[in-house]
């Protein structure tokens, strides 16, 4: 976060703060859903939740599960 902040000559607390006003949503709650999202496509396909959560880059299948709750309830 620090380089994109450095790039368009904020702070990185100012970064955080325009990102939050301007899609609801905290740095690391973005990351998460971009992470998530292809997973949970995979996830529909009917992969298995293993090979889905090693490949969309989570620790292991627990990572996944958790964002699964998170996200979709």
């Amino acid at each position: 976060m620090e380089p994109l902040a450095a790039e368009v000559g904020w702070s990185r607390k100012r970064l955080w703060a325009r990102l939050r006003y301007q899609i609801g949503l905290t740095p690391r709650c973005a990351a998460q859903l971009v992470r998530f999202d292809p997973a949970a496509h995979r996830l529909a396909a009917c992969l298995s939740p293993g090979s889905v959560a090693a490949e969309s880059g989570y620790a292991d299948q627990s990572h996944l599960h958790r964002d699964v709750m998170t996200f979709t309830g």
